[in-house]
């Protein structure tokens, strides 16, 4: 699991947009290449990744995207909320550029 002290994450981050943006990325940079067969048949995704896309009305967005696994306990847990049950991707470091200096 790729450890969080969460007094490293920077400051700058304010609304949950900036924390999804910082997690989402640095997920995928931490994961370059780990890959799992989603469904029978399918190629490898990524288990995360994201990427830019300029929408129709010109603005450019980031696309997110993140899949992890979930505890099977997860589903007769209705006491707690479901991101405790999300299992680890790898046991990599968090990359220096995402840290509070």
């Amino acid at each position: 699991m790729t450890l969080l002290d969460l007094s490293r994450i920077p400051s700058q981050i304010d609304t949950l947009e900036k924390l999804a943006v910082w997690a989402g990325t640095a997920l995928a940079i931490a994961n370059p290449t780990r890959a799992i067969i989603e469904a029978a048949g399918e190629n490898p995704e990524p288990v995360a990744q994201f990427f830019l896309l300029r929408a129709d009305d010109d603005q450019l967005r980031l696309i997110l995207r993140q899949s992890i696994a979930l505890d099977p306990d997860f589903v007769a847990d209705d006491e707690n909320p479901i991101w405790l049950h999300g299992k680890s991707l790898s046991d990599t470091e968090l990359p220096a550029k995402f840290l509070n200096p």
